[in-house]
């Protein structure tokens, strides 16, 4: 019994003294990390916080010692730290994270100890560096110029400093890229990309051609990058110049057969409109057009007829015929009609109104509005706004208030507070809306609602809708949706007929790998018919999973979900069954897909319990000119009865010249606001642009040269510039500047595109005054000459036995007219004098006073030809050594 007890207390004893030694090392220093986890970016520099304790009753000196990953910096760190006792100490290390580190999660670890205490306490901080996406795209200027007709090669750089590989989708404007559209650079790598540019054969005047690349980070809408190209086209000569000022206008001629309700009609509408706005002086244009004659009532031949015209400059915008009026989304937010409005604008101020007659609204006579709103500062703006709708039997008031706001740059605010007011109702309607954009976090909302009294564009309405998403990591995160949609429009609007609806949604979704993605969901939603009789009222919830594998060229994707819904109707409970499948390829010029749907359900008030949907595309290039589109549906769901529903739909374009474009099309649809009434539509429409001339171009002038060749290799293709015009000479050197304005130029040649020994003979620029009518001017070039002096060193008869100390020097000066050349020439060699003009030189060669040779070669006038190699001997010998003696000049 003694002998246990001893044993268990010696252990006792034992694990007392290991634990109270081991407590009282660890507990000397203590280290709270402020800086758990850090989220940054290469090329940031992060501050890491944390808090010394020293528990001892003594002073300790401590050593600090950082560990960073391989490239990381220390820009700041204490290293030797003092520690008073029973005391605590903040200490901060600044760690610089250099450009090309690449995503991940990096560990530091620093390190506090006192070798003589046995102290050693290590805090280790986990470092997230986040994706730093950085690309530089840039246009390699390979052809400066080229002839009308031309198809040239534009060259792009696209150069990743990112801190990863990035999947990228080219998008060519303006030109034609040949390769891959989807693309995989790595990190820090350079990938070429080449275009091709096609340019007009008939330009009658210098033009640039411009062209571009956008890039853009594929399946992500947050990076796009532009590139922008340009080549200088130079006309050939063989169109002839314009004398008239024109503007381009389109004309379109639309004939349609339409068929509905077992009746075939037909008509035929034309329109013209400015092709773009029309410039008039810097910064204001105006544009118009004219669409007739009028087939309302018959809205499918070519739609209804419109007369406007606008003008549009940087403090004011006016308009004049048929436009779609809106004062604020309360009050009015879309009407089509016939009137005028007018925008003012200085500094932050705006103010507009209109006055228009509502052309498709049968009560409503005519409306007035005017709105004033300003900038508070760059992130506020308040609005007021007035409305006054003239009825048949009642005239209504309406006033509004408007205020938008940002803060933060991640948090946008629009409202609106509006009342309004008739002889036999008032009320109210209130707007909010929001957006926040965050790290990882984004969403938005909007409210309506609007007073059973209110007479604007709403009436006894409630609708609610907002997102939120949530990005967990790189490839998955989670979103939540709700709608609410009980907008009783007035019978004025468009969605008056749209069912009530309510939905709540819950998506996870996450990506594996590049091109396959997976998403879950669970739904509630309700939707209820509001014509009469009701077609359908039914609540359903369901789940499902989503999968989507998208490839460079082909993409496919399905659907199913599981659930129940009630039909509200015919008091039937029931399960749902829904699947969903979309296919689609792309071929070098053509695109195809299909889609397909099948549910088992009874929502509708007529027992269909099957459904299946089917869907058809095709889109295809032919040749270079001409452009074809199908589509069809075998049918739709029965609560989209509202919708405008196309069956069929088939187009065909083709370009018959180069101003002019023919369509002949079909269109087998459902008619709106009915099941099963079936609607046809052909027809055949021309669009061409027509550049009418509005005045006579005055005082023309035209400037006709030629580049004359004496002696030179060839005086085709050279570059002639014009006050920034540029013009090519042909096989016998002519060219030509068309419709010039009077006035004086300066004309230049580009002797970059000449032969290397060619040369121009005329001084440039040449200065010239251009007057209307025809103009000359004649240029010379030739082959360029050189002039080579040979140098015989000749002793005089004295200095024998005698040589010069170092290396002799003389000076030459030629001269021609205005031109100078002079050199400083050795005369130990031959010395060759290049790129001469050909004709009469003066030639001169001196030496300083203080040397000791003499030129026996006198100031002489030489003529050199064309592309000649002129040798001139030149002689220098010692200079005669002279003695004053007896105050008289003695020569030995």
């Amino acid at each position: 019994m003694i002998r246990k007890f001893g044993y268990i207390q010696f252990v006792q004893i034992f694990v007392l003294l290991f634990t109270i030694t081991t407590a009282a090392n660890a507990q000397v220093i203590s280290i709270n990390n402020l800086t758990d986890s850090l989220f940054c970016m290469p090329n940031d520099a992060i501050s890491l916080r944390l808090i010394i304790e020293n528990n001892s009753d003594n002073e300790i000196d401590l050593q600090s010692e950082i560990k960073l990953p391989e490239g990381w910096k220390l820009n700041l760190g204490a290293n030797n730290l003092k520690l008073a006792a029973n005391r605590k100490r903040l200490v901060l290390f600044n760690v610089f994270i250099p450009e090309g580190c690449e995503k991940g999660s990096y560990a530091i670890a620093v390190v506090f100890k006192n070798s003589e205490l046995n102290i050693h306490n290590e805090a280790n901080l986990n470092i997230q560096v986040q994706e730093s996406i950085k690309l530089n795209v840039e246009y390699n200027q390979q052809n400066d110029y080229c002839l009308a007709g031309d198809t040239v090669v534009g060259e792009f750089f696209v150069h990743n400093r990112s801190n990863c590989a990035m999947n990228l989708v080219l998008k060519p404007n303006n030109c034609i890229y040949t390769g891959d559209t989807n693309v995989s650079i790595g990190m820090d790598s350079i990938m070429q990309v080449k275009v091709l540019v096609a340019t007009y054969k008939d330009i009658i005047e210098f033009k640039e051609r411009g062209f571009s690349l956008l890039i853009s980070r594929k399946n992500t809408e947050e990076h796009n990058w532009y590139a922008y190209g340009k080549i200088k086209v130079l006309p050939t000569g063989n169109a002839k110049p314009d004398k008239f000022n024109r503007i381009p206008i389109d004309f379109k001629l639309n004939s349609m057969a339409y068929k509905k309700l077992g009746k075939w009609q037909n008509g035929s509408m034309v329109e013209l409109s400015s092709s773009k706005p029309i410039v008039i002086k810097p910064g204001a244009y105006i544009d118009f057009k004219f669409v007739g004659p009028n087939r309302y009532g018959k809205p499918v031949l070519g739609g209804v007829d419109r007369y406007w015209a606008r003008f549009v400059d940087s403090t004011k915008t006016f308009v004049l015929g048929d436009q779609t009026f809106t004062a604020t989304e309360l009050t009015e937010q879309s009407r089509g009609g016939r009137g005028a409005k007018v925008k003012l604008k200085k500094g932050a101020f705006q103010f507009s109104a209109f006055a228009n007659k509502p052309r498709f609204i049968q009560g409503l006579e005519s409306e007035f509005a005017f709105s004033s709103s300003t900038k508070l500062n760059e992130t506020t703006e308040i609005g007021l706004t007035y409305l006054r709708k003239n009825e048949e039997l009642r005239k209504s008031n309406l006033y509004s208030l408007t205020a938008k706001r940002s803060i933060g740059g991640f948090f946008n605010l629009d409202s609106e507070v509006s009342y309004g007011k008739n002889n036999i109702k008032d009320g109210s309607a209130f707007k909010m809306i929001g957006d926040v954009m965050l790290k990882n976090l984004s969403g938005g909302s909007k409210f309506i609602y609007a007073s059973k009294g209110y007479p604007g564009y709403y009436s006894n309405s409630v609708f609610m809708a907002g997102n939120l998403s949530y990005n967990i990591t790189e490839t998955s995160s989670i979103g939540v949706n709700y709608r609410r949609d009980d907008a009783n429009s007035l019978k004025d609007t468009l969605s008056a007929i749209i069912p009530k609806s309510k939905s709540l949604s819950i998506r996870y979704g996450f990506g594996i790998g590049e091109h396959f993605r997976i998403a879950l969901e669970g739904a509630s939603s309700a939707m209820t018919d509001r014509t009469n009789p009701v077609r359908f009222d039914y609540t359903q919830r369901t789940g499902g999973i989503s999968m989507i594998a998208a490839y460079e060229k082909f993409s496919c994707g399905i659907s199913g979900a599981l659930g129940k819904y009630e039909n509200k109707l015919t008091f039937v409970e029931d399960k749902l069954f829904n699947i969903e499948h979309n296919l689609s390829y792309k071929f070098a010029k053509m695109n195809v897909g299909y889609s397909l749907s099948y549910e088992e359900s009874n929502k509708t008030i007529e027992l269909d319990s099957k459904k299946l949907l089917i869907g058809l595309h095709l889109s295809a290039k032919i040749g270079e000119k001409s452009n074809l589109n199908f589509d069809f549906r075998n049918t739709y769901k029965k609560e989209e009865y509202y919708k405008n529903r196309s069956l069929l739909d088939f187009s065909f374009q083709t370009k018959v010249h180069k101003n002019g474009t023919l369509e002949c099309y079909a269109n087998y649809s459902l008619e709106k606001n009915s099941l099963g009434e079936k609607d046809l539509a052909v027809g055949l429409r021309y669009k061409q642009r027509i550049n009418i001339p509005i005045s006579k171009k005055k005082d023309l002038c035209n400037l006709s040269g030629c580049v004359n060749n004496f002696g030179a290799d060839n005086v085709e293709g050279i570059l002639v510039f014009l006050n920034g015009q540029v013009a090519i000479t042909d096989k016998k050197g002519n060219f030509n500047f068309q419709n010039l304005k009077s006035g004086n130029y300066d004309l230049y040649i580009d002797k970059s595109a000449m032969s290397i020994d060619d040369m121009v003979i005329d001084e440039l620029p040449i200065k010239m005054n251009v007057i209307p009518g025809d103009n000359k001017v004649a240029l010379g070039v030739t082959k360029s000459s050189q002039l080579q002096l040979k140098f015989d060193y000749k002793k005089s008869f004295d200095m024998q036995n005698q040589s010069f100390q170092g290396k002799q020097y003389a000076f030459l000066l030629l001269s021609k007219g205005k031109i100078q050349i002079s050199k400083r020439v050795a005369l130990d060699k031959d010395f060759t004098v290049a790129k001469l003009l050909p004709g009469e030189w003066n030639v001169k060669l001196f030496v300083k006073k203080s040397s000791p040779i003499q030129i026996l070669f006198k100031e002489k006038r030489i003529n050199i030809k064309s592309g000649e190699t002129h040798v001139e001997k030149i002689t220098y010998r010692n200079k005669r050594r002279m003695i004053k003696f007896n105050q008289e000049r003695i020569s030995l």
